[in-house]
């Protein structure tokens, strides 16, 4: 069985994006329908990837940028019309290439985890649309927040069908 973070270890990592649940987002059921649960970690992920270096003016000006290649969510409780969610991510592994992610949805208004996504990304040239490698101060970026990430005193929550080769 796959473990759960706890909310309160989730809240330490830095915050991508805080929002609230709007009737535009919720379904027919009365929560936050997956694909709204995909894009709030979607969008809390610029904020993350701008954190390691790869903001819109950097990608721009570097032409790189990551293209996700696998994920996987738990949908764990529900975030309904009004709740306030936020998006927080944290760093599992990578290569000279490509990332290995957590991001995790936190319902703040019921303080509990309303999903988790994990994602495994890769580093593309966008002019040649082929994968290419992180550069030293990127590299060095993502090595200190790998670190930081590593050394915390819990869980994941990573599935195990995702990981780098």
């Amino acid at each position: 069985m796959v473990s759960v973070p706890e909310v309160s270890d989730v809240r330490a990592l830095p915050v991508s994006l805080t929002t609230v649940v709007a009737e535009e987002h919720v379904d027919a059921n009365g929560h936050l329908n997956v694909r709204h649960h995909m894009a709030l970690h979607d969008d809390g992920g610029w904020a993350f990837y701008a954190d390691l270096g790869y903001s819109a003016e950097e990608i721009e000006a570097e032409r790189r940028n990551f293209f996700d290649l696998e994920h996987h969510v738990r949908y764990l409780n529900e975030a309904r019309l009004g709740e306030q969610v936020a998006v927080h991510h944290r760093l599992l592994g990578r290569t000279d290439k490509a990332l290995h992610v957590m991001s995790y949805l936190v319902n703040e208004s019921t303080g509990e985890l309303a999903s988790t996504l994990e994602l495994v990304t890769l580093l593309v040239d966008l002019d040649t649309r082929r994968p290419t490698a992180l550069d030293t101060s990127a590299a060095a970026a993502i090595d200190t927040r790998l670190a930081a990430d590593r050394a915390l005193g819990w869980d994941a929550g990573a599935g195990g069908a995702l990981g780098l080769r």
